[in-house]
């Protein structure tokens, strides 16, 4: 069989929030896959720290971090896209202006102005994510991504950076901020490159408006019965829920799997 390069998303395709586990099901289907000689990996808006609250890296063969800010391969940075100053001043003047909740990602860790807050909290016990660090001045920090923490109703304050920047809502009720070169379909096919895979041998699966692209650019997209509508629009095929043993049933539909 043809060697095939899968792609992952972990919050709500590969880890359940509804029991915070990945399904064994779905581990296991990683490692038959891996058997198989194909390459998998992970796509996901988390750093390394909370990938590891998911899942270990060792079961992986890539790790798309950050939307798609950083690429770890065996263990090592691949690629590396971060916010320049200007950017992190901009947002960091906007938002504080605005008296948002907000944070950021590094590699390693989240920060927040406050930690404790109702809306940072949120997320927290949502995600199973750790809880940000504390830190006073954000535009100091290697910045992969912003979160805000507030309704996505508030969105209507800063539409004018779309374009200039991408938001990811997060259950409705937080959003993440990128610039356009953080983007886990423009990384995959980096890992695709990597790994010599052509892009028509690439299968992704995921379930929130940040995997459109990814799932609109692989050879084969597949969306968590779960996900967003925009999700399953843009997948070629709508698989069960996660806690359905949707990453397995993915697969055997698929013909990886008999």
């Amino acid at each position: 069989m043809k060697q095939k390069l899968f792609a992952l998303d972990i919050d709500g395709t590969l880890f359940d929030h509804k029991f915070r586990e990945v399904p064994k099901s779905a581990l296991d289907t990683i490692r038959h896959l891996r058997s198989m000689g194909h390459i998998v990996g992970a796509a996901t808006g988390r750093n390394v720290s909370q990938l590891v609250k998911a899942i270990d890296p060792e079961e992986l063969d890539f790790c798309i971090l950050c939307n798609g800010g950083y690429l770890e391969i065996d263990g090592k940075m691949v690629e590396d896209i971060q916010f320049s100053q200007e950017q992190k001043n901009y947002l960091c003047d906007l938002f504080d202006e605005l008296g948002y909740q907000y944070g950021i990602t590094t590699h390693h860790h989240l920060y927040a102005k406050d930690p404790d807050s109702d809306g940072v909290q949120r997320i927290v016990k949502t995600y199973f994510v750790l809880t940000p660090k504390k830190h006073d001045d954000l535009r100091t920090l290697p910045v992969y991504q912003f979160t805000v923490y507030e309704d996505e109703t508030t969105r209507a304050n800063i539409k004018h950076i779309e374009g200039e920047f991408h938001i990811h809502s997060l259950d409705g009720f937080a959003y993440d901020i990128v610039i356009p070169e953080i983007n886990k379909a423009l990384m995959l096919q980096k890992v695709a490159e990597y790994f010599n895979i052509d892009m028509e041998d690439t299968i992704a699966f995921g379930d929130s408006d940040n995997d459109t692209m990814m799932l609109q650019t692989v050879g084969i997209g597949v969306a968590m019965e779960n996900g967003s509508d925009s999700a399953k629009k843009s997948a070629d095929f709508v698989t069960s829920e996660t806690y359905n043993d949707g990453i397995y049933q993915g697969i055997k539909k698929l013909g990886y799997i008999k």
